[in-house]
């Protein structure tokens, strides 16, 4: 199915994923495919993505009169005529998915990005099996517990939401976390919705692990006290959703209730509706 049919489809209200497949050829072993020359096929190909991954958007994106040259506007023609070069320059598939990927970042949208054929980076079948039970935002910079899983090996370590995730073993999370952040170009200078998405992610992974496998985590308190936590990850209770063209997610159903008779539904993917559905009808029954 054309790009442009199947991006009708999810609906670009919903988000954009552009998906791409490119002129494969023999790889030895020891270089990444993302990073071996590109044959003259694949550049002229990745020009072609390129081109009608702008015409897609020009032609279809939600707000038209945002795509013009103006204040909090992207000026998406001037975007074509910056970035394009960079994919005409490509000389591997990461560097043409790199220029691509940085066109569709100047929307600032988090539901619009460029996904490799391969999307090992965001298939959760493909990422560690194993979890501490943290989950993690970045707010002003840092890496913030947001929730701690009820049961999990977090909250048997008295891991507290608001603590700042600083350390995994050797990993420093800051520098992680500050590389990413990408400043927008408006007067704010606030990181970029996308960049601050993809910081959080790879904070995120940076906790995860194989079952049994033994991490050390250093957080710092709310009054500056550091605590280093030991953590034995467990098998990842998040089932995996599916939705047409759209690349496997993590779906997480937690149900309660709380003091006082408040019904609490949390769920970390909407995109499986013949699950999702039934679990709220039943809360609400409930």
């Amino acid at each position: 199915m054309p790009l442009r049919e199947r991006l009708s489809a999810v609906g670009l209200s919903f988000g954009l994923a552009v998906f791409i497949s490119f002129v494969g050829g023999c790889v030895r072993n020891t270089v990444p495919a993302d990073r071996r020359p590109l044959t003259p096929a694949e550049k002229v190909n990745n020009l072609l993505a390129f081109d009608e991954v702008w015409t897609c958007v020009a032609d279809t994106y939600y707000s038209p009169s945002r795509l013009t040259d103006g204040e909090g506007n992207v000026d998406w023609p001037a975007a074509r005529v910056a970035l394009r070069p960079l994919a005409e320059r490509a000389t591997t598939m990461r560097d043409a998915r790199e220029a691509i990927a940085a066109l569709v970042n100047r929307l600032d949208e988090t539901h619009f990005g460029l996904l490799a054929a391969e999307r090992g980076d965001i298939d959760p079948r493909t990422r560690a099996a194993g979890a501490v039970g943290v989950t993690l935002r970045i707010i002003d910079g840092k890496a913030v517990v947001w929730r701690v899983e009820r049961d999990s090996p977090a909250s048997r370590a008295k891991v507290q939401p608001g603590w700042i995730l600083e350390r995994v073993n050797r990993t420093k999370i800051g520098p992680l976390v500050k590389m990413t952040l990408r400043p927008t170009s408006r007067p704010t200078n606030e990181p970029t919705t996308r960049s601050t998405s993809l910081a959080q992610r790879r904070a995120q992974d940076a906790l995860a692990a194989a079952p049994s496998q033994r991490l050390t985590a250093t957080f710092i308190d709310a009054i500056g006290h550091g605590h280093d936590v030991g953590l034995t990850a467990v098998t990842n209770a998040a089932d995996v959703a599916m939705l047409g063209d759209l690349p496997p997610m993590s779906l997480r159903i937690d149900a309660a209730t709380l003091a006082g008779g408040v019904g609490y539904f949390s769920l970390s993917s909407f995109l499986d509706p013949p699950r999702v559905m039934p679990a709220f009808d039943a809360f609400l029954r409930a």
